[in-house]
């Protein structure tokens, strides 16, 4: 039985799993397929509730049908019907028993997710699509677990190569503002935070590359023991931002690796910005940050009265208005 996975059922996939463990998908050998011309289509209620299981994925399932007549709504699945044929190469294959699994790739849900999701919600799905942790369905956050399965350039092949793809125009243009290789949510909502235009709430910084390898100097190797450290956020003019949520409260040893790290860091002529829960937890302190790291870059500072600025460190950082 053949079972087309679209989003956001292959976007959860994508997000809330490991596919290496239950693909032997990587992104070093990643293969691409179509779906089948003109395959019987025949999906039972009982098929895709052991399918979501296999996929480990929440039900409904959202399952691709080539003809109107096969829509259908229910617990276990929701058939949607696209009459266009899908680009080549958008689907990842699967075999388990008797079902053929096509699953959409990162590349194909984020073009169907631009349909639906707003823009910030949008650029958020980017970050994690492009990120390098992940969340099972059972809540457990697993960090630096696995590569990504796309970059932010394939995504932009893809939506550039089939323009005339609802959700295209809208794909392309949250692109500006997702980055690669972030290591974890609270990376991810402090570069959205930083990058996004002032029309969204964002600080409006660019030329940000995420867990860059910073090349060390030999005192620098010998102070952290390795050749190289990676920065969470790494700004122009040699400008790296790091999130340390126990800044306040290291242990001894702890609080002795963080400071060869930033020696380090200004060892190889970078200058080294800490963010700290204490600074997320307050929109006045996060805003004073922003403003060291705009100085540090040239920039004029920001205005803390800004109300779309407001409004987007609390749909980021989810904290009490009136805190």
């Amino acid at each position: 039985m053949i079972m087309s996975i679209i989003y956001p059922s292959a976007g959860e996939f994508w997000l809330n799993s490991d596919p290496f463990s239950l693909l032997g998908y990587s992104f070093n050998n990643r293969e691409l397929t179509n779906l089948p011309p003109d395959y019987p289509f025949s999906v039972t209620s009982r098929a895709a509730f052991e399918v979501a299981g296999i996929l480990d994925i929440h039900r409904p399932l959202y399952i691709a049908a080539p003809h109107p007549n096969y829509k259908r709504r229910g617990p276990n699945c929701v058939i949607q019907a696209y009459m266009n044929p899908f680009p080549p190469k958008s689907f990842v294959r699967m075999q388990r028993g008797e079902y053929d699994i096509f699953i959409a790739s990162p590349e194909l849900c984020f073009l169907l997710a631009a349909r639906s999701l707003d823009f910030i919600d949008l650029v958020k799905f980017g970050y994690d699509l492009c990120a390098m942790y992940y969340e099972t369905p059972q809540g457990i956050y697993n960090q630096a677990k696995r590569t990504s399965f796309t970059f932010t350039g394939l995504i932009r092949e893809y939506a550039a190569s089939n323009h005339n793809l609802h959700g295209s125009v809208k794909a392309l243009k949250a692109l500006k503002y997702v980055y690669d290789c972030s290591n974890s949510p609270m990376e991810t909502r402090l570069a959205m935070f930083a990058v996004l235009p002032a029309s969204c709430g964002g600080c409006e910084f660019s030329h940000l590359e995420m867990n860059k390898p910073i090349g060390l100097t030999v005192e620098g190797k010998r102070l952290v023991g390795y050749p190289q450290i990676r920065g969470d956020l790494v700004f122009s003019n040699k400008v790296v931002v790091e999130y340390n949520s126990n800044a306040h409260h290291l242990e001894a040893t702890k609080y002795t690796d963080d400071m060869n790290r930033q020696t380090a860091l200004k060892l190889a002529g970078y200058k080294y910005i800490a963010i700290t829960a204490g600074n997320i937890n307050s929109y006045h302190s996060i805003i004073n940050v922003m403003n060291v790291l705009r100085t540090e870059l040239g920039m004029p500072l920001l205005d803390e009265n800004n109300p779309a600025r407001t409004d987007l460190y609390f749909r980021l950082f989810g904290k009490d208005k009136y805190r």
